[in-house]
């Protein structure tokens, strides 16, 4: 790999911060395609245009910011989303920038990454998950 290729571990931060667009544009659909035990696909394009289609549907949202920002004329991107186990998903990635090809594999956590992001979504899946362990705090209090 080149110095003018950006690394794995930069890609990665690139693809976490697409699927956080996503939830941004369409929560509850992304919610969906992410959630369902089917495997999904995300693809980029040079133009910032990201689709996400899965069997729970399809939605198509821009990143172009995201896609400038790799800068070293990236031309593509596309990932493979596996079965969701326990709250993770296996994915693998290939990145096409200028002549060079860069691909790997790796897991995602979905619930770290919902309770970590930023958007609307993120901010009530974490209220949720604080509502809930509240009441299961206060169901557990009037059993004893």
């Amino acid at each position: 790999m080149s110095n003018n290729t950006p690394n794995e571990v930069q890609l990665k931060v690139k693809v976490f911060k697409i699927l956080e667009i996503a939830y941004k544009n369409n929560g509850e659909l992304t919610a969906n395609i992410v959630r369902s035990k089917h495997p999904f696909t995300l693809t980029v394009t040079s133009s910032g245009t990201a689709t996400l289609t899965g069997k729970a549907g399809n939605m198509t949202f821009n990143v172009s910011e995201e896609t400038n920002s790799i800068g070293f004329d990236f031309k593509f991107a596309s990932l493979q989303f596996f079965g969701s186990q326990n709250g993770q998903l296996r994915y693998s990635a290939t990145f096409t920038i200028g002549f060079t090809s860069v691909s790997f594999r790796g897991i995602f956590d979905i619930e770290k990454f919902i309770l970590e992001c930023s958007g609307l979504v993120c901010i009530a899946a974490r209220l949720m998950r604080e509502r809930k362990n509240k009441i299961d705090a206060a169901i557990q209090g009037h059993t004893k």
